[in-house]
């Protein structure tokens, strides 16, 4: 089988633009279907142990749907994921007073990147690899944000089952920048199937601590021997019935897990997720210092790919970052991007057969 690239319209939105789907195959014949509105990926279909397709993603079936939802369905978000306190973000002497979205916090970037329409400036194969390269330029003051930020992205696809997102950034004054692809998966490719059958493994043994509403207090802790300690396989069956703070405030698992504590270009491997039905694995690696695990307990009502709407918890996150609110906090890696500094990190999903 040929590796291939496709590009279709995907539908109108509803100022008339025209989003477009962009279908990177590769020469095993599994493929990622990417909308250029929010960069969500709608579908992406990986072999299970037996060699049937399966859909590892959640998905709203149509452009509408995505347009509509509102918990950041399979988007890339940014400028800033995650948090930032009262939506106060300091660069040198001034404070900045962002949008505040989620109460009297800023999450995501307000849907700065996630609710817009990127340029596709390159779909096509680049030395055999299906390739799409897509550009957003973000102005000075979209969000209260400072600078005018332009982000380029590049996604392939390869023959090891391989998504890679190679994410650069422009600033033509100092801000903060943290971009981060906010995929639902489960593995089973079961539109009603819950992920609690799911094992995980997350490379991390502390989080950073948060307050009732997810705000870092600063402090890094351990999860050892906790029901967070996920650094062996297991399900999050006994997180979610611990009766732990974190389960009445968030109604599940939400948290920011420290995978290293300064900024370098290592990547390394963050989190994996396997579902013993279709054998299939999920291995997430970044050059980012942060991976958010979160167990999709907003997802009840949310418009699924077949007709219906999905419960909580039918898919989970990993998302790698720079930790939440990490402007306020002179600690945590920095997230401060300058003329002189251009942002770039990575991000990778690789995909095989779990063999024990």
């Amino acid at each position: 089988m040929t590796a291939m690239v496709s590009r279709q319209i995907y539908g109108l939105l509803p100022d008339q633009s025209r989003a477009e789907l962009v279908v990177l195959k590769n020469s095993h014949g599994n493929e990622i279907s990417i909308c250029n509105f929010g960069l969500n990926v709608t579908d992406l279909m990986i072999a299970d142990q037996n060699g049937k397709p399966t859909n590892v993603v959640l998905g709203c079936g149509d452009l509408k749907g995505f347009y509509e939802q509102n918990i950041g369905l399979n988007s890339i978000v940014g400028r800033f994921a995650n948090r930032i306190d009262r939506g106060r973000m300091p660069v040198g002497d001034k404070v900045y007073q962002l949008d505040c979205n989620l109460g009297p916090h800023h999450l995501h970037g307000n849907n700065d990147f996630s609710k817009n329409l990127w340029t596709i400036k390159k779909a096509e194969l680049t030395d055999g690899i299906p390739t799409l390269v897509v550009e957003r330029a973000s102005a000075d003051g979209e969000q209260h944000y400072p600078g005018n930020v332009l982000c380029t992205i590049t996604i392939t696809f390869d023959d090891e089952n391989r998504v890679r997102f190679d994410i650069h950034a422009t600033t033509d004054q100092a801000t903060h920048l943290n971009v981060t692809h906010h995929a639902y998966f489960n593995l089973s490719g079961q539109t009603n199937q819950k992920v609690t059958d799911h094992l995980f493994k997350i490379h991390g043994s502390q989080v950073t601590e948060c307050d009732e509403l997810l705000i870092p207090s600063g402090e890094l802790v351990s999860v050892k021997d906790g029901v967070l300690d996920f650094t062996d396989y297991r399900s999050i069956e006994d997180a979610l019935n611990s009766g732990e703070d974190f389960v009445k405030n968030y109604g599940g698992i939400d948290h920011n897990f420290v995978i290293k504590t300064q900024n370098d270009d290592d990547l390394m491997l963050q989190a994996e997720a396997i579902n013993p039905d279709t054998g299939i694995r999920l291995q997430v690696s970044s050059t980012q210092p942060g991976v958010q695990f979160f167990t999709g307990q907003v997802l009840d009502g949310t418009q699924n790919r077949d007709g219906g709407v999905y419960q909580n918890f039918a898919g989970f996150c990993l998302e790698p970052q720079h930790f939440p609110d990490t402007p306020n906090h002179k600690h945590f890696p920095s997230t401060l991007i300058t003329p002189e500094h251009a942002y770039h990190e990575t991000i990778e999903w690789q995909f095989d057969i779990y063999r024990p």
